[in-house]
Order: structure tokens, then C-alpha cells, then sequence
């Protein structure tokens, strides 16, 4: 049965019932696509919230529904991972192909009826990308300013109507259109904020936003999902270790606090904590069901738009705490265009504090954190219990004053 369940097929299957929140907006765009000759929708909501669901249910309602089934319609997935796991998805639905599922290039100078893009956040403008020269031709080839188009334009320019899935707070590095161009366009918004992923709801994500924030002035449990702080990295990868033998889709994954020594060479470790050795994904596209993803850690560009049952995140030497404050430290973070062309040191505190959120929202069942900081292990630990084998976790939600330990 877990097997079904995790299965891509399942998950993102548009055969799934959709709450009456998103029925009632799927709707709401419909009959705007049929009663208007161009529109632009902009969709929001957390991570979890089935926005990806909604994008899938939503294309194949159009290719079976008799006014919009001749209509050109395709799904943009900026990140080339979450593109190639749908591809798989659409391929195995029917009415729908796998060539249906697009980069942001694929559709540059083209004209489709409807474009609907998930991940909308990470759209990318000219700015800390490996591939200037492709970027410049599109560009040239939509007749835009080579240096101030980017992919939100050729989306606009290349479609009748306009479907975006967006979270600003889901914007991970300057690559990424910023939030001020999207302000812009006349947008007819829909919120969505029914929790589909973790099984903690909504307050859950919020509760980890207003720690990372560090705005959290309470203390909360979430019932039975599983949230703990582990004081080895040995502990947590032994616990995700016996979760995957129970439920399946368990992986470990951490912020870009270590240099990627594995692409030079194959035998070499990236990641070192005490005595344990681990290597990056070894794969981009898919990794989170490649063979041996339990033994590797996943980063945030191979995890992002994933659910997965628990999740064994790591806060690297990037991030830590001193003098009551979270601080960022530019020289251990190794994501060179992640942070390649920023001056403000807060501009980069958001955007690892949004991966850090992306990160930690990933798993439906329970997350587990090792901090590689003692200070700020010290201070999740104000708002999180640590880990104990011998530890009951049906323990009561508790909503106190802070304290300085959980354990």
C-alpha cells in the first residue's frame, strides 16, 4: 500500500478528489479561459498546499472538457528535477504526454493557448545562470532587452492565458524573478490554504517560519506528527534509515553548507560530520527515487516541489547563533550562484532562511533536524524536544511562555 501511496503516479495523479477550495478555483479559472480571449491568474499558497495538484487536475479538465479540449496547453517546470519526475506522471495519464511538460525555453517564441507554470518562484532572470548565451537567444528571439528580459516575459509573450503557481517565500537565490516583477502584472489572484502535504497542517508551517524568523513566543506539539531536534547526525540517519523500512520515501537532505567534491571525484566525500561521511545526490533529475538516495544527502535544487514521508534535514555551518540572533555566514555557504552578486548580507539571510523553510515543510509524516551549530541547536531546541529512543511522541500540544529547553 506505501508503495502506491509514494509513488509519483499517485501523488500527483489529477484522479485525485480536490478539497472544495481548489475544485472552486480550478473552476473560477476555467470559466475565465472560456469567457475571455487573455487572462493572467496568479495562484498562492505554502508549501503543501496541493499547488501542483491543482495544476495537473486543472490540465486535464481543459484537454477532456468540450470547449477547451483543441486548445494548445502546456505545463512549465522551471526546475529540471520535479520536470522530469511529471514528465514520467503525464506519460501514464490519459489525455495527457509527456512533451506537454515544458522547460521555460521550450516555450520561448511559441503560442500556446495556456501555460501553467508550477514553481513560479523559480523562474529565472539574468543573473547567476551557466547558460547566458541560451538565455540571450530567447531574449532575441521574443524581441526583448537582452539583459532585462527573463523567463516570467517569455511565459506572458508566449501564451493567450497565463496560469502561475507562486510562493515568493519559495524564492531561493537571485537567479530567481524577483517578487517585484510579478507585483506588476495585473494578476486575478487566488489564495489556497488547505494543508495537503504535512500531516501537522498549516500551523506547522508557520510555527517553523516564526522560528527561522525567530518571532515564535510559544511552544507547540503537533500531535503525532514527528518533529525532533537529534544531537548526532548518526541518530537521525539511523531513524530515517528504520522509517524507510516502515513507510518508505525517507531521505536526507541539507542546506548548501559543503563544497560538491563528489562532481570532481567519484570516491570523494562531501559532507563530514563527526565521524560520518556522506556524498551530495548523485543524480539531478529524480534523485528522490533513484536507488540510493537513503545513503546520500539531497540538496535543496534536487528536493524542491517533493514530498517525502520524513525528512532528515541538516542546518550547515552557514547559518548559527550568536548574541541572541541567527546569523548567516556567507563564507560557508557553497551555492557560488546562490550568492554571487549580493551586497546586502540580509538579501542572503532571506533567501537560506527560505530554503531552510522549503527544507523543513518537505515531510508528511514528521521532520528531523540535526544542527551543526551548538548555539543554535540550543535555541530550535526552545520550541522543539530532542530526540530519545525511549520517548513517547503522542505527547500533548503544549502552548507555553518560552523556555530555554525542551529536552
Amino acid at each position: 500500500m506505501f508503495e502506491i501511496r509514494n509513488s509519483d503516479l499517485f501523488k500527483y495523479s489529477p484522479y485525485k478528489a480536490l478539497t472544495n477550495e481548489q475544485y472552486s478555483l480550478v473552476n473560477t479559472i476555467v470559466n475565465s479561459i472560456i469567457n475571455n480571449e487573455k487572462s493572467s491568474h496568479l495562484i498562492q499558497g505554502e508549501p503543501g498546499t496541493g499547488k501542483t495538484i491543482v495544476a495537473i487536475y486543472l490540465i486535464k479538465y481543459l484537454m477532456e472538457l468540450q470547449a477547451t479540449k483543441d486548445l494548445k496547453i502546456g505545463l512549465v517546470i522551471p526546475m529540471t528535477s520535479l520536470r522530469s519526475t511529471l514528465k514520467k506522471v503525464f506519460k501514464n495519464v490519459k489525455n495527457l504526454k509527456a512533451n506537454m511538460v515544458l522547460g521555460p525555453s521550450d516555450v520561448a517564441g511559441k503560442k500556446y493557448d495556456i501555460l501553467i507554470v508550477d514553481e513560479a518562484h523559480r523562474l529565472n532572470r539574468r543573473v547567476n545562470i551557466t547558460n547566458m548565451k541560451s538565455f540571450d537567444d530567447c531574449n532575441k528571439k521574443l524581441g526583448l532587452d537582452i539583459k532585462d528580459g527573463d523567463q516570467l516575459d517569455w511565459i506572458k509573450l508566449s501564451c493567450k492565458h497565463m496560469i502561475l503557481c507562486y510562493d515568493k517565500n519559495q524564492s531561493i537565490k537571485p537567479s530567481d524573478v524577483r517578487p517585484e516583477k510579478f507585483n506588476k502584472i495585473n494578476f486575478e489572484k487566488h489564495i489556497i490554504k488547505s494543508q495537503m502535504r504535512v500531516l501537522a497542517g498549516q500551523d506547522y508551517i508557520k510555527y517553523i517560519e516564526n522560528i527561522l524568523n525567530e518571532t515564535q513566543d510559544t511552544i507547540k506539539s503537533f500531535g503525532n506528527y514527528e518533529l525532533f531536534i537529534f544531537d548526532t547526525i548518526d541518530e537521525m540517519h539511523k531513524k530515517i534509515k528504520e522509517k524507510e523500512k516502515e513507510f518508505g520515501l525517507c531521505r536526507m537532505i541539507a542546506g548548501y553548507a559543503w563544497p560538491w567534491n563528489s562532481k570532481k571525484d567519484s570516491t570523494n566525500y562531501d559532507i563530514i560530520i563527526d565521524n560520518s561521511k556522506f556524498k551530495w545526490n548523485s543524480q539531478n533529475k529524480d534523485w528522490i527515487n533513484s536507488p540510493n538516495a537513503l545513503n546520500e544527502i539531497g540538496c535543496i535544487h534536487t528536493t524542491q516541489g517533493y514530498d517525502i514521508n520524513y525528512a532528515g534535514i541538516i542546518l550547515g555551518n552557514e547559518i548559527s547563533y550568536e548574541n541572541g540572533q541567527i546569523k548567516i555566514n556567507p563564507n560557508n555557504y557553497y551555492d557560488m550562484n546562490g550568492k554571487k552578486t549580493i551586497k546586502d548580507p540580509k538579501e542572503l539571510k532571506k533567501y537560506i532562511l527560505n530554503i531552510y523553510k522549503t527544507l523543513l515543510t518537505r515531510g508528511i509524516r514528521g521532520t528531523y533536524i540535526y544542527i551543526c551549530d551548538n548555539n543554535l541547536r540550543n535555541y530550535f531546541k526552545t520550541y522543539i524536544k530532542t530526540f530519545n529512543y525511549d520517548f513517547d511522541i503522542n505527547y500533548k500540544e503544549i502552548d507555553n511562555p518560552k523556555i530555554t529547553s525542551m529536552e
